[in-house]
């Protein structure tokens, strides 16, 4: 079908920047159909020239396509499968002026407009008129992006016309703001968040406090029993019994068995693993006896009795820390402490004789302040100290109440050189005797006048340490004892002595 293009202004404009610009062309947007059934579209022209060659500017121009572009069937199911219920809307705008209110016979025609709008409704489309139409409110949400630009040199566009570039401008409809709005729910929404952050944050800081709570509940109670596990048993042995106790635990569990703590005995009366024993060659062992407890403790209440004791071994293990000897135990009013266990030490003697040494006058200073607390007689208390060097057999003997205990010869003697002895000195034997000449402290020793007779071991030759000074004098004791011999002269002032279970002689049990 032939018609004459210069009949339609709007085409021949298209024909008249297609020839001259020697491109396509699409024109302004215009009104397809009647006013009921109104869309928009635009005119697009082609060119047709005598040859393909498009770099050849000489060719001619000898025909030309023309078509329209409805944008509503554009549109169409441009968002398949979307949201029916949720619209946008878009404005479609050229980059030419506004041309000028149309006549009836342009409208006719298909004159141009400068602004169209369109609803898209997921795969729907509607037209919406021939101006921006779109929600102000919106405007903050607006989507700009250039839709159709055909990069047209504008110098070579004729006088009077142009070549639009089309933008697309997409708004929210009302439909799609009531679907994601939460509206009056908004404060409802927020709320409940704080809610629940903030009773998640409640509850972490009430998990927090109660998990740090049983930590440390658990830490104290750990602390505790190893404090109580470290005043029973030496740092070593404690390690060791840790160890033997975590494979115990193994054991236990891959053969689902029950053990100690301490591995006690079975019913058999054999051990579930080697006992904790071993020997010391090198150790001397301090035996100290409060002289005249009984006689004071018999007068007292029990609360003072365990006052003094408290005191007095309090000061004593101060002095044990000192001079880094291993409290053993104590039985009664009878301190019991070595030098050499179960750390090996060469100056064992030396240790044992420098702490009942500083033992003596300790004891002297305690007993004279408590005389006020725990009435008379208190400061005319004294130590009595035996010492011996040699072997000993030291572990821990389990069981029930298990401790950490001394064996052998080495305890027994030490144990009667204090028994022996006498109050506010100290008695040591010949072998500790010989380990203080070797080392250079045979200054020290004064030989006991007398030779002691020991049940299972004979006439023994002991000697007296030197105390660190002359005894304070007490005024509870003064015409008690109004023979204490003067360290310095030489004597003991003990008794005289025969041999062994003879007239003379004295019988240690």
């Amino acid at each position: 079908m032939g018609f004459d293009v210069r009949a339609f202004a709007a085409i021949h404009d298209l024909f008249r920047i297609t020839r001259a610009t020697k491109s396509a062309a699409i024109g302004s947007f215009s009104i397809l159909g009647d006013v009921e059934t109104e869309v928009s579209g635009s005119r697009i022209v082609q060119p047709v020239f005598d040859r393909a060659d498009t770099a050849d500017e000489d060719r001619k121009m000898v025909g030309g396509i023309f078509f329209r572009l409805n944008w509503l069937n554009y549109f169409k199911n441009l968002f398949h499968g979307g949201d029916n219920d949720a619209s946008v809307v878009v404005v479609l705008q050229n980059s030419c002026p506004a041309s000028p209110a149309p006549s009836a016979t342009d409208t006719q025609n298909g004159n141009s407009d400068h602004v169209v709008t369109f609803q898209i409704d997921g795969s729907r489309a509607s037209f919406l008129g021939k101006e921006d139409l779109h929600d102000p409110i919106y405007d903050s949400l607006e989507v700009t992006e250039t839709f159709i630009d055909l990069g047209i040199d504008q110098s070579k566009v004729p006088d009077g016309l142009c070549v639009p570039t089309l933008s697309l401008h997409v708004y929210p409809s009302p439909s799609l703001k009531k679907k994601f709005e939460t509206r009056n729910n908004r404060v409802i929404y927020t709320s409940a968040v704080v809610v629940i952050f903030s009773f998640t944050v409640l509850v972490f800081l009430l998990y927090d406090f109660v998990v740090r709570r049983l930590q440390r509940k658990a830490m104290d109670r750990i602390n505790k029993q190893d404090m109580i596990v470290a005043n029973v048993f030496p740092s070593a042995i404690r390690d060791r019994l840790y160890q033997a106790q975590g494979n115990a635990l193994q054991q236990s569990q891959m053969v689902g068995a029950k053990t100690s703590p301490l591995g006690s005995a079975s019913e058999s009366g054999t051990m579930g693993s080697a006992p904790l024993a071993d020997l010391f060659p090198n150790t001397s062992v301090v035996f100290a006896d409060i002289a005249g407890f009984t006689a004071w403790s018999s007068a007292r209440e029990p609360q003072q009795v365990f006052v003094l004791l408290e005191n007095i071994y309090g000061a004593l293990d101060a002095i044990a820390n000192k001079f880094v000897i291993f409290k053993v135990e104590t039985v009664g009013d009878c301190y019991v402490a070595a030098a050499g266990l179960p750390e090996p030490m060469d100056n064992h003697a030396i240790v044992a004789c420098k702490f009942a040494r500083e033992a003596l006058k300790k004891m002297k200073e305690v007993t004279h302040e408590m005389e006020v607390l725990l009435g008379p007689n208190t400061a005319a208390l004294d130590l009595r100290i035996g010492i011996h060097s040699g072997q000993v057999t030291a572990g821990v003997l389990r069981g029930e109440r298990s401790r950490f205990q001394l064996f052998g010869d080495t305890i027994n003697t030490a144990s009667r050189m204090e028994s022996s002895g006498e109050r506010d000195r100290i008695q040591v034997t010949q072998a500790t005797a010989e380990l203080l000449t070797e080392s250079g402290y045979s200054k020290w020793l004064i030989p006991r006048s007398t030779r002691i007779c020991v049940k299972g071991k004979g006439e023994m030759q002991t000697y007296w340490v030197r105390r660190l000074k002359p005894p304070v004098p007490k005024i509870s004791d003064m015409n008690a004892e109004m023979s204490t011999v003067d360290e310095t002269i030489g004597t003991d002032g003990g008794e005289s002595a025969g041999p062994c279970g003879g007239e003379q002689g004295r019988l240690v049990p």
